[in-house]
């Protein structure tokens, strides 16, 4: 065999076991690149674990995504307040309250106002574009969205915003006929905080505020919070997050306690469409209870937090059915929003609740002068109230000129209540 042949032979032995030997280098090299391949997350995002109370499976979810973006050099700013709002809400549903819901009720945003049913000691909450001309005219800036008057009609709470922009919670006082300009609230708005604050209410103790607030320290967009004012300070304390069942990874807003009846309210837009919010209605506890939570009760706290399903908060139906007779016996009686006509104020030490307290007859006298006037006072105010409101929707002349009147008829109406009530703390305290 020649040498040319030869070569022949080698080279037709060797290029089958070449290509065989380059194919198998492929494949392995396929299979090398598959198995480094990190599966897809295919479970729910961390946005639905948290809208779930899921906070422990949301908390890890986000861990992995921020590692990752972190890898990739992508910001992970958003990424991180997610987190921090998924640890609140661990926290949160870990000391979630036990309370007695009595009813849930759906109604239109702008309207929402009109669902509660308050005693006349409560005080009396309005829509912000229905305040009274004279206390406007106090105010620069943009207002929020309710404000507070006392039950003696003579400090209203508000928010509005400040040289930032910012919306603070401010406070005025009636002195006669006119109002003080606004002030913010010592310890809340005079120090620097993140987000707005609107929605206020105060307990009749005259120190305890409720308000709505977004910022770090909030689960959702709205938060309640609570806080007291210190006398010794001036200033209202640290406020503290209410916590669920009331908060929520929504907009939770005005938080009340009519202590007259019982009952308690506060407003979400939790489970609603955009137009709309839920309105319900508690039996306020006298100190706070928490349900214990572990593997095996995890679920029901979770339940209890989310209100869902409602009919597991509510009590029994004999609680149930005294709870709604007061209220039905409220909504009788006609007393929404008005400040209280029986309270006499004699001294700083001494406040009379009945006229059958005076010594004095010629101070009893006049103390019912003064309920009778007030009466007429509280029913000019609804009536303007109501005439605000369909001016807001549509004005027309005929309607300014009725809210003219009733606004001056009332300024009479209040210099009259001040001078009476002068003569009968010194006709009472003559007696003394």
């Amino acid at each position: 065999m020649s040498l040319k042949q030869i070569l022949i032979c080698l080279l037709c032995t060797t290029m089958p076991l070449a290509g065989f030997a380059q194919k198998r280098t492929k494949k392995s090299t396929t299979k090398t690149r598959q198995t480094n391949v990190t599966p897809e997350y295919t479970g729910p995002s961390a946005q639905v674990l948290m809208q779930e109370y899921r906070f422990t499976e949301a908390i890890a979810r986000l861990d992995t995504e921020i590692a990752e973006a972190r890898k990739k050099n992508l910001s992970t700013t958003s990424l991180e307040a997610q987190l921090q709002r998924a640890h609140i809400g661990k926290s949160m549903l870990e000391a979630t309250e036990r309370v007695v819901f009595i009813d849930s009720i759906s109604i239109g945003r702008e309207n929402f106002l009109e669902a509660f049913r308050l005693s006349r000691n409560t005080g009396k909450i309005l829509l912000s574009a229905l305040i009274p001309s004279e206390m406007r005219q106090q105010i620069s800036g943009t207002l929020g969205a309710t404000f507070y008057i006392n039950e003696l009609g003579d400090r209203t709470f508000f928010s509005k915003t400040d040289s930032t922009g910012q919306m603070r919670l401010h406070t005025s006082y009636r002195h006669g006929n006119a109002w003080s300009q606004a002030e913010p609230l010592s310890g809340i708005s005079t120090e620097a905080s993140t987000g707005d604050a609107d929605y206020p209410f105060v307990l009749a103790d005259g120190v305890t505020l409720y308000y709505a607030a977004q910022g770090d320290e909030s689960i959702g967009g709205y938060d309640i919070f609570v806080t007291r004012y210190n006398s010794d300070t001036r200033r209202f304390v640290k406020p503290e997050n209410i916590g669920m069942p009331f908060n929520s990874p929504y907009n939770d807003y005005l938080y009340i306690i009519d202590e007259t009846t019982g009952i308690g309210w506060f407003v979400s837009d939790r489970y609603q469409p955009a137009d709309s919010v839920c309105i319900y209605s508690f039996i306020p506890n006298e100190s706070r209870e928490v349900y214990d939570i572990d593997a095996s009760t995890e679920l029901s706290v979770r339940q209890a937090a989310l209100l869902r399903p409602f009919s597991q908060s509510q009590g029994s139906a004999e609680a149930l059915a005294k709870v709604r007779q007061r209220l039905e016996a409220l909504q009788d009686e006609g007393s929404e929003n008005a400040p209280a006509l029986s309270r006499f104020i004699i001294n700083d030490e001494k406040v009379y609740t009945s006229l059958s307290q005076f010594r004095d007859p010629s101070a009893r006298l006049i103390a019912s002068q003064v309920v009778e006037t007030k009466k007429k006072l509280n029913d000019n105010e609804r009536a303007l109230e109501e005439s605000r409101r369909q001016y807001h929707a549509k004005p027309t002349p005929q309607l300014r000129s009725t809210i003219l009147s009733l606004e001056s008829e009332n300024e009479k109406l209040h210099r009259t209540i001040a001078t009476l009530e002068k003569n009968m703390r010194q006709a009472e305290l003559r007696a003394q």
